[in-house]
């Protein structure tokens, strides 16, 4: 059993590495050992014929802007040891929108797979955008760009065929409880019940090397070694100290690093202490 599913595993893996454009058609899909599939192009028309000879429509040259070419990708999408296909149509210069056709090995078929609408609901960019697989965490990174920012949701699939977002992207915005305050761009992790686990700050500039800065705006800032009110130091900030925004704790806790006597310092700080006083400020 074990070498079975070694070879299973070794041989998904190696089937991952399939990626395709439409001008290398026909593709040969092997989603399980000795089960064979393909993607083919027929006039103005693509698509994928199942293991057992059934024709599944998936694109057409009217879908394309500009004369773009389809993208087709091989991998274990889902986690389930076998290779499913994607199909991605461009939908500009930057995104391509994903359709992801999951390879069922019961009925030795692809089905095309929808998000449900209580996740797609949810998310920055409803639907695939932009795929990457991260297989560690049995997860796919959809991403997509809205203005001058990249947004990304990461969807991790279960054994039992359902999906959950265990991560994303927010944009800065507009603290509730602190008017005065803008929250930064975060990348914010869920548990499957959809709890948030933590919110650490992103470079605003979406993928650049700028940090989002902090200036303490009160006269003396208390600093605590972690988000606990029994967790305070006998250290603390002056008003227009220079810090780095590093994570949250809701509303109520936000890390920080500056640059301490003896170097880089990370520590907590409550936003009832910076910014309770304007809480009434709308």
């Amino acid at each position: 059993m074990r070498t079975q599913m070694f070879s299973l595993l070794a041989f998904t893996l190696f089937t991952g590495l399939a990626a395709h454009a439409a001008d290398r058609l026909p593709m040969t899909l092997t989603p399980a050992p000795d089960v064979r599939a393909h993607v083919e192009k027929k006039g103005g028309r693509y698509n994928l014929i199942q293991p057992q000879g059934q024709r599944t429509a998936l694109a057409t040259d009217d879908d394309m802007l500009d004369g773009a070419e389809p993208r087709f990708k091989q991998e274990d999408y889902n986690a389930d040891g076998f290779a499913d296909l994607a199909v991605g149509i461009p939908a500009g210069p930057v995104d391509v929108s994903y359709a992801l056709y999951l390879y069922d090995p019961k009925s030795t078929s692809y089905t095309r797979f929808k998000l449900p609408a209580a996740v797609s609901e949810k998310q920055n960019c409803d639907g695939f955008w932009n795929i990457t697989l991260t297989p560690q965490r049995k997860a796919v990174r959809s991403e997509c760009r809205g203005g001058a920012r990249q947004h990304y949701d990461v969807l991790k699939f279960e054994p039992d065929g359902s999906v959950w977002i265990s991560e994303q992207s927010r944009a800065p915005k507009n603290a509730a409880n602190w008017p005065t305050f803008t929250l930064p761009t975060r990348a914010v992790t869920y548990d499957r019940q959809g709890t948030i686990l933590g919110e650490t700050v992103l470079p605003y500039d979406a993928g650049g090397d700028e940090k989002a800065t902090w200036v303490v705006p009160v006269k003396r800032l208390a600093l605590y070694s972690a988000a606990d009110a029994l967790a305070a130091t006998k250290g603390y900030l002056i008003k227009g100290d220079k810090t780095e925004m590093l994570a949250f704790e809701g509303d109520t806790w936000m890390k920080i690093a500056y640059a301490g006597k003896r170097g880089r310092i990370e520590r907590w700080v409550l936003l009832e202490d910076a910014y309770g006083a304007t809480k009434g400020l709308r």
